[in-house]
């Protein structure tokens, strides 16, 4: 995988964002094969265990420092593939 264009910041991972705001972002990404998004905790870990919940309730995902998951989504929710 590589990259060659230019970093985008997205609301949708700061401080204080919703899982609204999160949403909107793998939205605006959706028609691409894969994308990587880095964040920090708590946010992150909330909103991955949400993404892969099939019924929308927040499951326990605990991402320790420097962690990475893999999530491959559907329409509605992802499968986690390895954290």
């Amino acid at each position: 995988m590589s990259y060659e264009g230019k970093l985008q910041i997205d609301a949708g991972l700061r401080p204080g964002a919703s899982f609204a705001d999160f949403r909107k972002l793998l939205e605006k990404y959706a028609q691409q094969e894969s994308i990587m998004v880095v964040g920090h905790n708590p946010h992150l870990s909330q909103f991955l265990g949400t993404v892969i919940s099939e019924s929308g309730c927040e499951a326990s995902i605990e991402l320790k420092k420097g962690a990475v998951a893999r999530v491959d989504m559907r329409r509605s929710s992802g499968t986690l593939q390895c954290v």
